[in-house]
């Protein structure tokens, strides 16, 4: 259905694979990037209200697919990336600033990455196992290089 532009449908169909195998991450992954593609497609289009509310769902969706990820490598599934939804944390990101939430998106960023550098489990996804990214805990917000803006997609 995505290769198609039908993205309403491709999100009924993903949330109807997750309903029948919760731990698909392809799918949870997916219904993120459907969500993205049918709010861009909205806003194209002259209907940024609408548009809005996919990207809030694909902001939420991102949530899922990174849990979804963590509890199958925890399970014993090995994929190449690890425990951590590289996909799903960059859509998190590009749907935050989407929804207007830069500072959230920041925030999650650096979340994710003190995470990642200390391989625990307190990032969205969590990150036990996983070799250091960053070096080091992230710094504190008040020594973080200031917001810039972006400009709109």
């Amino acid at each position: 259905c995505q290769r198609l532009k039908r993205f309403s449908e491709a999100i009924v169909h993903y949330e109807a694979a997750l309903a029948l195998k919760p731990g698909s991450v392809e799918a949870a992954t997916n219904v993120v990037v459907a969500h993205l593609n049918a709010g861009q497609q909205l806003s194209s289009s002259g209907q940024p209200a609408e548009s809005l509310s996919h990207y809030r769902a694909a902001a939420d969706k991102c949530h899922r697919a990174l849990r979804v990820q963590a509890a199958a490598f925890d399970a014993g599934w090995q994929p190449e990336a690890g425990r951590f939804n590289c996909e799903a944390f960059a859509n998190l990101n590009i749907a935050l600033r989407l929804c207007g939430e830069q500072q959230r998106a920041v925030d999650e960023t650096w979340r994710q990455l003190d995470a990642l550098s200390r391989g625990d489990d307190s990032g969205p996804a969590g990150a036990r196992g996983l070799p250091s990214a960053v070096g080091g805990a992230a710094p504190p917000a008040s020594a973080r290089p200031p917001l810039v803006e972006l400009p709109p997609l």
